[in-house]
């Protein structure tokens, strides 16, 4: 039994320190859904969901063994301080003109920042530092993961 718990524990360290934290990685996924992701020294993590298909994007922020989502749950609203200056709201769709337009500005302003705090119904709940090297990850996301209305 310790030896299955201590193999548990290690397999659960090593996972862990695979993420590199506050350095984006932006991945292909299948069927044309691509995804922005980026962790803190807190193991917090912040996805960003694009799909090129049908334009169902969507935010996506883990902390602990909670998960909060700007698409699938109507009692959250999810918005982000961008280097301390501008405040955007991520949209639960982006279907619509302003959706699409709110969404845009979430993705072009994201991109860029090297501080983003995480607010959840209006109470800071992470914040992340993107290293320099890291946003060049994602030089290409306010193109490839636009929304079109």
């Amino acid at each position: 039994m310790k030896k299955v718990m201590t193999s548990l524990l290690l397999l659960t360290v090593s996972l862990s320190a695979n993420a590199v934290p506050n350095f984006w990685t932006f991945e292909y996924a299948n069927a044309g859904v691509s995804e922005a992701l980026i962790t803190n020294s807190f193991n917090h993590e912040l996805n960003i969901s694009c799909d090129g298909n049908n334009g169902e994007h969507g935010v996506y922020l883990t902390i602990g063994n909670k998960q909060y989502s700007s698409k699938y749950d109507d009692n959250v609203s999810i918005s982000v301080l961008i280097d301390g200056k501008k405040t955007v709201s991520v949209p639960s769709s982006a279907d619509t003109r302003l959706g699409a337009n709110e969404w845009n500005k979430f993705v072009k302003g994201i991109s860029k920042a090297s501080r983003i705090q995480v607010f959840v119904n209006n109470k800071k709940v992470t914040a992340f530092l993107p290293k320099k090297k890291g946003r060049k990850a994602l030089k290409t996301l306010p193109k490839e993961c636009s929304a079109k209305w």
